[in-house]
């Protein structure tokens, strides 16, 4: 009988690529090649397990970071040509190492938990042991070991590639761009960024705009208006941006990245549309509208007054509005009468915010029947302050003469040009000095006026003569700059 002597080492002969993990295998790094589940790579071929014992390496296996822990991803087979207990192989894991672009090499040669795989004594079955870091590479030293001591080894080499897992997350939660309003063509807003924490071509990350205001008749049309670069994330305006119109835009913005499945993941930009000063004030309420010398439509106002009512009596009330923002001034409006001629602009006055036409001189129906003002609307825009104009046409009624001269004293009351008049004066002049001449309505002039003055802020005395307005004050403007 011959006895068995352990004269033969196991040696690697077949690696069996398990199915269900999607683990796939190339020849060389470069090249990636698919294989079906237990796919069998026979180790004994030239260039794999033939080389010498200290030499041997398997072909490159490609293992997606999603692998599930504990599953086995494959299988090694050797073969021991003793018999009996000699022929008996077990398996171990020596030096795990693993590396990677952006991580120095790390190797376990001790400490199971701390290992990515794990490998079966007996099967020779290499599962995944915890989560897998992706695009890393792992080198295994596998040593199959017969009863006798004598052994083989070969080492696995393992890339860990990056599964699509991770969605594009835009680096803010929302955007807001401030563009004045006007005409566009490809104008920036500002940018977009998105990133993804996948690698190469899962985190290749595309821009669209998706939406658009849903106040719009026609959403679709913010995409014709705002257009988002696909690769740079930059938002462009081409076409016109009306604050009257529309003052905010809101689109919807996707980032999408490159992998099987695509991801993606969407963030609201808001354009804000700035007023500029671009609409004049415009009066309503008006009566009819008539040709100017240009030919344009002017909107005119009819109001009608007795000839016998008070100075300070409300003749009409215009109105004019300015769709320009107010907040900055280019749609507040102010009325005026300063363009008004003789004698209209001795008779009446306009309240500047509020647009109401008072007389200030007594109206005479034998004098003069139709009064025809020109009311200026102007706003407080800036670089340019824009204006319309409206003409009201007054129509004095007749009152019997007899009443009228009844009543004439009280309604021919005196009244000032102006309700307020401010004036300068030098400290330390000679006295008495004229400061300010206060002149009434032409209608009003009269020898025996009394004029009558009050300062309200010294016990001092003044010298009124006629119409001249005469100061014998002589006080130190150090101490007081200012009289009421």
């Amino acid at each position: 009988m011959v006895t068995d002597v352990n004269d033969n080492p196991p040696s690697f002969i077949r690696m069996i690529v398990l199915p269900d993990q999607g683990v796939r295998v190339s020849n060389e790094p470069d090249i990636e090649a698919s294989f079906e589940g237990n796919d069998v790579l026979d180790m004994s071929e030239p260039g794999a397990g033939s080389q010498p014992t200290n030499s041997r390496r398997s072909p490159l296996l490609l293992v997606p970071e999603n692998a599930t822990i504990g599953a086995p991803i494959i299988r090694l087979l050797a073969e021991d040509k003793d018999e009996g207990t000699n022929a008996a192989i077990t398996y171990s894991l020596g030096n795990e190492t693993t590396s990677g672009d952006d991580v120095k090499s790390r190797r376990f040669d001790t400490g199971a938990s701390r290992r990515y795989f794990h490998l079966d004594p007996r099967s020779a079955e290499v599962s995944v042991a915890r989560g897998l870091p992706a695009e890393r590479s792992v080198r295994l030293f596998v040593l199959a070991k017969d009863h006798g001591g004598l052994s083989d080894g070969i080492t696995l080499r393992i890339h860990v590639t990056d599964v699509n897992d991770h969605a594009p997350i835009f680096d803010k939660s929302w955007y807001t761009f401030d563009v004045p309003e006007g005409t566009y063509a490809g104008y920036t807003l500002g940018t977009v960024r998105a990133i993804d924490a996948d690698f190469g071509a899962n985190a290749n990350i595309s821009y669209e705009a998706v939406s658009g205001n849903e106040n719009l008749e026609d959403p679709a049309n913010v995409s014709r208006i705002f257009d988002v670069a696909p690769y740079e994330g930059i938002v462009r305006v081409t076409g016109v941006l009306d604050r009257e119109s529309l003052a905010t835009h809101r689109l919807v913005v996707m980032a999408r990245d490159n992998g099987s499945p695509r991801l993606s993941t969407t963030v609201e930009v808001e354009v804000n549309v700035l007023d500029v000063n671009d609409n004049p004030p415009t009066f309503y309420n008006y009566h009819e509208t008539e040709k100017d010398e240009d030919g344009d439509l002017v909107p005119v106002y009819h109001a009608s007054i007795f000839e016998n009512s008070p100075v300070g009596s409300p003749v009409i009330k215009v109105y004019a509005n300015d769709s320009d923002f107010a907040g900055n001034g280019n749609g507040l409006i102010l009325f005026d009468l300063s363009h008004q001629e003789q004698p209209e602009k001795q008779l009446f006055a306009i309240d500047s915010k509020e647009g109401a036409i008072t007389t200030i001189g007594c109206l005479d129906y034998e004098t003069r029947r139709d009064h025809r003002l020109l009311v200026t609307a102007s706003d407080l825009g800036s670089p340019v302050s824009l204006t319309s104009t409206a003409v009201v046409i007054v129509t004095v009624l007749n009152v019997d003469d007899n009443e009228e001269d009844a009543e004439n004293e009280v309604q021919k009351t005196p009244s000032f040009r102006h309700r307020y008049y401010e004036v300068e004066v030098e400290e330390n002049v000679p006295v008495p000095i004229l400061i300010a001449q206060l002149d009434l309505s032409d209608s009003q002039q009269s020898d025996h006026i009394r004029y009558v003055g009050k300062i309200r802020s010294l016990l001092v005395y003044y010298v009124g003569i006629f119409k001249e307005f005469s100061c014998t004050i002589c006080e130190d403007n150090d101490r007081f700059n200012l009289f009421d």
